[in-house]
């Protein structure tokens, strides 16, 4: 713990600069593109006429998850055993694979399998983006971590920006998997120039590299200094990625903690995402311009992380602010549900959005504190596996029950329920705000 400590010192000591920028651009970049595909997803099934039943769908959605439960863990392992620099760049190739699958892809069937491909890269985005972040971060910004959230509503509305494009310029859906494709291809080559973590060189004893690395790291940042002033004192033993550590008496509880939480709070996300559209045409909205409204409700996601990354570092915490988040967005359920105008239905939506992402965006931030370098990228993507499992259920529940008389109203008050659900375990997590990170 002293050495880890003495790792965070030199990284507060070297600060921010260029590189940090850089690094924020890339990582958040992953994000960009994770959310960008995800939203895209729902937007061509609506676009595409392929005479799709709600059910089909929600298969789609359900294979999504499915690929994005797989990469979470896979790749979460991986980078915890040789590197989050190697694996980020092995995931942004799962992702482009997807993505040029889906250029290609002409029915139902092969949709199935972009789904499922594109979900694994995505799982991949999420568990690295944030560790490869975090550790070559001065503990002093690590609420910028809580910033770098933006990143998925950034995507989210460019998915929405391109659907709007497509519906008014009456082009073919393919315009949208061919932009996010090209999108996709800039996002990867930034990966090439990462650092690699000097936290997790360190604990795979790699120590003449972890110093290697955090010169390069101050020269970056423009430090005038570059010489590490760290004293490691005694070495530790080199670490192994150990799912049976994740799972020991220490971490057990926060594991299962979070794992439900991540659970919850991405099955009712993931069914207002893909649903979204099915949702507003139902109240009648498509006359008022379907794309230009998911616009306006995914944007609303960029206030809602300023609000935390605001808040985390305020009395709230990291987990007053998940808290609170999620409860306002299951009261943001309950009145989007009792909506009897397009201004009501607008504005209850976005309220949805807001506090979601308010609440995840801190909830991603508390869960990548609360584990020790040498099982954080396992623990963030073992939690955020069981996250996506959430969303591999929602698609088909929510899909059965919309093709029935009143499953409009069943499907949000579930949605609502859950999110304050989640509101209520985060209240039994252990504040990470003002602590160490190993």
């Amino acid at each position: 713990m002293e050495q880890i400590e003495a790792l965070d010192n030199e990284l507060e000591r070297i600060g921010w600069g260029r590189y940090s920028y850089y690094n924020f651009l890339a990582c958040g970049g992953a994000w960009v593109i994770g959310m960008l595909w995800s939203v895209g997803i729902s937007i061509i099934l609506y676009s595409a006429d392929w005479d799709l039943t709600e059910y089909q769908k929600g298969v789609i959605g359900t294979l999504s998850n499915l690929g994005l439960f797989v990469g979470s863990y896979l790749f979460g392992y991986l980078g915890d055993l040789v590197g989050r620099v190697l694996t980020f760049k092995v995931v942004g190739g799962v992702t482009f694979l997807g993505g040029v699958l889906s250029v290609l892809c002409a029915d139902y069937s092969m949709m199935r399998v972009v789904a499922l491909v594109l979900g694994v890269g995505i799982g991949g985005e999420i568990a690295l983006g944030g560790p490869s972040y975090l550790e070559l971060c001065p503990p002093s910004k690590r609420w910028t971590t809580v910033l770098m959230s933006a990143c998925w509503v950034v995507g989210g509305v460019l998915a929405g920006l391109l659907g709007l494009l497509i519906e008014t310029a009456g082009l073919t859906w393919k315009y949208l998997p061919g932009v996010s494709l090209v999108m996709q291809v800039v996002v990867w080559a930034l990966r090439l120039f990462l650092l690699e973590s000097p936290k997790f060189l360190y604990i795979k004893g790699r120590i003449k590299k972890c110093k290697c690395t955090l010169k390069k790291l101050a020269l970056a940042n423009g430090n005038s200094q570059p010489e590490v002033s760290l004293d490691y004192g005694f070495l530790l033993p080199k670490q192994k990625s150990s799912l049976k550590k994740l799972f020991s008496r220490e971490y057990l509880k926060k594991t299962l903690l979070f794992s439900v939480l991540l659970f919850l709070s991405d099955l009712s996300f993931s069914a207002t995402v893909l649903f979204m559209p099915s949702f507003l045409n139902q109240l009648g909205v498509v006359s008022k311009g379907l794309y230009s409204t998911m616009v306006l409700q995914m944007s609303t996601g960029i206030p809602g992380i300023a609000l935390a990354s605001y808040t985390v570092e305020t009395c709230l915490g990291r987990k007053g602010t998940v808290a609170a988040g999620y409860f306002l967005c299951g009261l943001s359920c309950g009145l989007f549900m009792l909506s009897n105008s397009y201004l009501e239905v607008l504005v209850f939506s976005c309220g949805i959005y807001l506090f979601s992402f308010t609440g995840y965006s801190a909830a991603y931030t508390l869960v990548s504190e609360s584990y020790p370098t040498e099982i954080r990228s396992l623990g963030v993507g073992w939690t955020h596996a069981w996250c996506k499992f959430g969303g591999l259920v929602s698609p088909l529940t929510v899909g059965v029950l919309l093709q029935n008389e009143g499953g409009l109203y069943i499907s949000i008050l579930i949605v609502g329920f859950c999110f304050s659900v989640v509101g209520v375990l985060a209240l039994l997590t252990t504040e990470t705000r003002n602590r160490s990170i190993a």
